[in-house]
């Protein structure tokens, strides 16, 4: 599983950037997995096989309980909302739902301010947590793992980085939302939205860079799974981007370069997934990230700098 990995970081090229500001986007292109019989979660919620529902009557703040009714495995993303029932949560880490299975979901609250049902079913939200949130959550969850307690999150950071931006942004969310946050920022956010008009068709993933300087590496299937799910993480790295300070920088392809070398030179450690496949994990002085690896092919990879 670990050679999978390596493999594709080693057979994907770094394409020609696309920029807005600080931030720079280098495509990779190359070393496609097959990507046919995967259904995302955005799909699978509009055609009804997927049901997401609240642990038992109560609830439980980092469990959701997901049942795949479908014929189609669902690949859902960390970073990914749900929104709705007693409070919003985020995804801790990828996971892929066979067909005609169920389990429980480890996720994270992103709404602390609320625990009071407000609709039935849950939707999914339209974009990925800002790269500063990702970071805590991957971190936290492979300290998780390491201990013998899952894929859980350390919620109380999770917490304090949501009233940390909103604190930033003057923002007063009477539930202490993430998604208040990013409404209120969503005039600015458009601004980076053409991004995802300009990168090339056959690209699998990207290089995050703020100022000319990686922060982090994303890797799915394939172009036609990259393509569905890049307006969600751009949204995420717009959120970045935008407390950037520093000068705009340029795009630098031998920096990104030195992204995927960090990567494969991190110590690597393999898990059970919480659904279908393995769970890899990255660990460095320099970068942390995951990969959920199965039957051969990388769903999906992330590394944060």
């Amino acid at each position: 599983m670990k050679d999978v990995l390596s493999d594709v970081l080693r057979e994907v090229r770094i394409g020609r950037a696309v920029s807005s500001g600080p931030l720079h986007i280098f495509p990779l292109v190359g070393g496609a997995d097959p990507e046919e019989g995967l259904s995302l979660l955005d799909d699978a919620l509009e055609e009804g096989s997927l049901v997401v529902e609240e642990l038992e009557s109560g609830g439980s703040i980092p469990e959701l309980r997901v049942e795949n009714k479908g014929e189609i495995p669902v690949l859902i993303l960390e970073g990914d909302e749900f929104v709705g029932f007693k409070q919003n949560r985020r995804v801790n880490s990828s996971v892929l739902i066979a067909a005609a299975s169920e389990f429980v979901l480890p996720v994270s609250c992103v709404e602390q301010g609320r625990w009071s049902r407000r609709s039935r079913p849950f939707s999914s939200g339209a974009s990925s947590s800002h790269l500063s949130l990702r970071r805590i959550k991957s971190r936290s969850v492979h300290d998780s793992l390491k201990s013998g307690r899952g894929h859980r999150s350390d919620q109380s950071s999770v917490w304090e980085e949501i009233d940390r931006l909103s604190a930033h942004y003057d923002v007063a969310s009477p539930t202490r939302s993430l998604q208040d946050a990013r409404e209120r920022l969503s005039e600015r956010l458009s601004e980076f939205e053409a991004l995802s008009e300009n990168l090339p068709k056959d690209a699998r993933g990207a290089i995050v860079s703020l100022g000319g300087r990686p922060v982090a590496l994303e890797i799915l299937a394939g172009p036609r799974v990259f393509a569905k799910v890049f307006g969600k993480l751009l949204s995420g790295y717009a959120l970045e981007a935008l407390e950037w300070k520093g000068s705009p920088g340029v795009p630098d392809p031998f920096s990104a370069g030195d992204l995927i070398e960090a990567a494969l030179s991190a110590k690597q450690s393999e898990h059970p997934a919480v659904g279908a496949g393995r769970d890899l994990r990255l660990e460095s002085e320099d970068v942390s990230g995951y990969a959920l690896v199965e039957g051969g092919r990388v769903l999906h990879a992330a590394v944060f700098a």
